[in-house]
């Protein structure tokens, strides 16, 4: 197997890795980028951005991925595709075991991003950006008066419903079993008026046509099944992000040394 050695090897090729990389190059030290695929990962799968400080107008998330790679690039960057399956960081020269090779430095950064949420419904994998969102603080502006579907219990999902309340005409939020109404952030989210709860529901499935979410299909308990029918409108998951390191799993103990 190959070994290539850098001053610096960052672990992921998202906008922190890019990032990380353009400084580390343009002050002279040799860097890598390890990406599994630069086709996924938060970013990548974003259908639309308009939010982004200094780039005008609406760009999709692997356009400005795109942009940000080439930038680490062309200032000394090597980018290379490879999926990560152990770390030793033992040592002065850090190693990084990949199919394509052993690549070690002298530091290593992880920007591995985070593992989201698996898709569960049927329909939200294929709409995910184009109707189904993770984040509606990044996508509560493209719904302004537009009616949106939450659904989720946990104090994220409330948090969401809230935020585009500020946006949205409707927010239907949908909840599987009875929400804790003690809480304050429960009452002051029942207390919107363009606020519609659906209590005891389930959802079935997410359907549409190339220009986005069109239908839910959703069955209240004790109660016929229902389809929620959107015009331009969007439908929020909640989700909780895990940061993705399983691939150093086997030196977890060594890290927490490393990193005190």
């Amino acid at each position: 197997m190959e070994t290539y050695e850098f001053d610096v090897v960052i672990i992921g090729g998202g906008p922190a890795g890019c990032s990380c990389a353009l400084y580390t190059s343009r002050a002279d030290f040799k860097t890598v980028i390890l990406d599994k695929n630069p086709a996924v990962g938060a970013l990548a799968i974003t259908h639309k951005i308009a939010n982004y400080p200094g780039v005008a107008g609406d760009i999709s998330g692997d356009g400005l991925l795109d942009v940000m790679r080439e930038q680490a690039i062309s200032f000394g960057t090597t980018y290379q595709r490879a999926q990560v399956f152990g770390i030793d960081v033992e040592g002065p020269l850090k190693k990084v075991y990949t199919p394509e090779g052993t690549f070690m430095g002298r530091a290593l950064v992880l920007a591995t991003g985070a593992m989201g949420r698996t898709s569960s419904l049927r329909g939200e994998s294929e709409f995910l950006g184009r109707g189904v969102s993770y984040c509606a603080t990044c996508d509560g502006a493209f719904y302004k008066e537009r009616e949106v579907a939450v659904y989720g219990l946990n104090t994220e999902a409330v948090e969401e419903a809230q935020f585009l309340t500020k946006f949205a005409s409707t927010v239907h939020w949908l909840t599987n079993k009875e929400p804790e109404l003690e809480d304050t952030h429960v009452q002051q989210l029942l207390s919107q008026p363009n606020v519609k709860h659906w209590n005891f529901t389930r959802l079935l499935r997410v359907e549409g046509n190339e220009a986005g979410v069109t239908n839910i299909l959703m069955k209240t308990k004790g109660g016929p099944k229902r389809v929620f029918s959107t015009s331009r409108g969007s439908f929020c998951l909640s989700k909780r992000f895990q940061t993705n390191y399983r691939f150093c799993q086997s030196s977890d103990r060594i890290l927490r040394q490393w990193w005190g």
